[in-house]
C-alpha cells in the first residue's frame, strides 16, 4: 500500500510505502477479525486525518507527544508526525501480533515508534518516557462489540489513565458506525468518568459496503473529541 500527503496537507509531498501482510503466527485467528481489522485502512482512519488537517490551526502548536491506540496499519500516526511541525514523537500501539507489520511499517520514520499495548493487561503509562503522557491521543475504529468484544469498556479505562498523565490531553476516536457497535454505551461511561466528549458526524464517505459485515454498517463516520 502506498501512502502520499501532498500540500495543503504537508508543506513538502511525503510519500511512504506500507506493509498490509500479516506474519505468519498472526494468520491462525486471522478470522476471528482483530487482526484482520488490522490490515485494512478504513474510513475512519481517513477521515481522522481530514480532521487531523481542519484542526491544524489549533491542534499542531500544542502537539509534541502523540499515541495513537489500536493503531493496525499506522496511517494516522504517520500523517500527524508529517502534517504537524512541532510534533518530536508518535508511539502507534496495537496487539503483539500486529507489532510486526507496525515495525515495518515505521522502520524509516525517525519520530514514529512502533509499540505493543493490550488493553485490560499492559499499562498504558509505561509507554510515556516522561510520565507527562501524550498531548493528542488518535483511535480510530475500534468500538464495535460484534468484533472486538468488550474492549470498548478497556478503552474507557486506557483513556482515564492517559488523562491522569496529562489533563491537557486531547483525544479523537472515530467510528465507522454499525449496528450493535456500543458507541452510545462507550460514551456514557467516558462521561460517568469526568471526560467531556463531544461529537461530529462526518457523513458517509468511503464507507462502502463489505460482504464480511453486510447489513452492519450504517455508512456514516462519527469523531468524537475528549478533553478532560
Amino acid at each position: 500500500m502506498r501512502l502520499a500527503l501532498n500540500p495543503p496537507y504537508v508543506s513538502t509531498s511525503f510519500h511512504h510505502t506500507l506493509s498490509t501482510t500479516l506474519e505468519e503466527d498472526a494468520l491462525a485467528p486471522l478470522f476471528g477479525g482483530v487482526e484482520w481489522a488490522g490490515t485494512r485502512f478504513w474510513a475512519a482512519a481517513e477521515q481522522t486525518i481530514e480532521v487531523l488537517q481542519e484542526r491544524k490551526p489549533d491542534l499542531s502548536p500544542k502537539t509534541k507527544r502523540v499515541l495513537e491506540l489500536g493503531a493496525g496499519l499506522g496511517v494516522p500516526g504517520i500523517c500527524v508526525s508529517e502534517m504537524y511541525d512541532g510534533v518530536e514523537s508518535v508511539i502507534v500501539s496495537d496487539s503483539e501480533n500486529l507489532l510486526p507489520q507496525l515495525t515495518k511499517n515505521t522502520e524509516s520514520l525517525e519520530k514514529v515508534h512502533p509499540a505493543a499495548l493490550w488493553w485490560g493487561d499492559d499499562d498504558v503509562s509505561l509507554l510515556s518516557k516522561d510520565g507527562n503522557g501524550w498531548d493528542l491521543v488518535l483511535c480510530c475504529d475500534c468500538i464495535y462489540e460484534p468484533l472486538y468484544g468488550d474492549s470498548w469498556v478497556k478503552l474507557v479505562d486506557v483513556l482515564v489513565q492517559i488523562f491522569s498523565l496529562n489533563d491537557k490531553t486531547v483525544a479523537l476516536v472515530s467510528c465507522e458506525r454499525r449496528k450493535g457497535d456500543r458507541v452510545e454505551d462507550w460514551v456514557t461511561m467516558c462521561e460517568s468518568k469526568g471526560l467531556a466528549v463531544s461529537m461530529e458526524d462526518r457523513g458517509s464517505e468511503g464507507c462502502e459496503e463489505m460482504q464480511w459485515c453486510e447489513g452492519q454498517r450504517t455508512g456514516k463516520v462519527e469523531i468524537f473529541t475528549l478533553t478532560k
